[in-house]
């Protein structure tokens, strides 16, 4: 793997079976990277990890909107109508809903 972040796409099927190798170069090199073209950022560190998930009117863990990608073709669209639309979970929820679901 290259030492560079920017190097790697973290969407690559290889770095998404067997990451470890990219965590470690964020760690020592980036450990707050964005991925390029999007608005995900990756931290590596505990320590800053635990204080971000701590800071909840800065952060929000609600990224659904993330994971439709930019503007859908409108087949996709037509489909995405007559779907079951996407919920939050745990993951993607903020306080004070995040808590019931912990509950």
């Amino acid at each position: 793997m290259s030492k560079c972040p920017a190097d790697v796409n973290f969407f690559d099927e290889d770095v998404l079976n067997c990451p470890y190798e990219f965590y470690r170069v964020l760690q020592e090199q980036a450990p707050a990277y964005r991925l390029p073209d999007t608005s995900i950022y990756r931290v590596s560190r505990h320590a800053d990890i635990k204080q971000l998930l701590k800071d909840t009117a800065t952060y929000s863990n609600n990224f659904t909107h993330l994971l439709k990608g930019p503007g859908p073709a409108p087949e996709v669209t037509e489909i995405y109508a007559r779907a079951w639309q996407p919920v939050d979970t745990m993951i993607t929820t903020d306080p004070p809903r995040h808590k019931t679901y912990r509950t």
